[in-house]
């Protein structure tokens, strides 16, 4: 795991006709689909030995995702 506690960025960009019904967007999130672990906690009713290895759990983030979206307003 690479980034413990960072959030990945979201980015968007969004084109419009000025006096027509098209709009379309295009959004990344994780764009450079690094593995991003939001927090890591001791496992429930696990074992802890000082110094030893133990039991944990943790939430990591969704892979690259890329949305395309466009719009036709009536």
């Amino acid at each position: 795991m690479r980034y413990i506690g960072k959030q990945p960025r979201i980015f968007a960009a969004r084109l419009e006709q000025q006096d027509g019904p098209w709009s379309l967007a295009l959004m990344c999130s994780n764009c450079f689909d690094k593995v991003y672990v939001t927090s890591i906690g001791n496992k429930p009713l696990a074992r802890i030995i000082p110094g030893e290895r133990g039991d944990m759990t943790g939430q990591v983030q969704p892979p690259r995702l890329v949305t395309l979206s466009v719009t036709y307003s009536m």
